[in-house]
């Protein structure tokens, strides 16, 4: 599945929740925010304007990142974490894929 395909009742059924409506508003603002996060992290586009280059659906191993890095969002919305470091297996699979390497 590619990161472009996951639906909002795609996500609440990944991480056990009913569909109500207010259940969907929170996943497509937490949908958004992990999108841009993996953006950022792997300087990968979510599209390709003019169908050139890579984006992330090129990369099917970053959907799974992606519904996690929702997931955790979700289960962390009221939680202030103060030195806890990201799930390592999210940061290897973005890793691969990242571009924002200083050098």
């Amino acid at each position: 599945m590619k990161i472009s395909e996951v639906t909002v009742n795609t996500l609440l059924e990944f991480i056990h929740e009913e569909p109500t409506e207010q259940a969907q508003q929170r996943m497509s603002i937490i949908m958004a925010s992990a999108l841009a996060y993996i953006e950022g992290h792997t300087a990968i586009s979510r599209r390709r304007p003019d169908n050139e280059g890579e984006s992330l659906d090129d990369y099917e191993d970053l959907t799974t990142a992606y519904l996690i890095i929702c997931q955790h969002m979700y289960d962390n919305r009221t939680l202030v974490s103060e030195g806890k470091e990201f799930d390592r297996v999210i940061d290897g699979i973005m890793s691969l894929h990242s571009r924002n390497l200083v050098g």
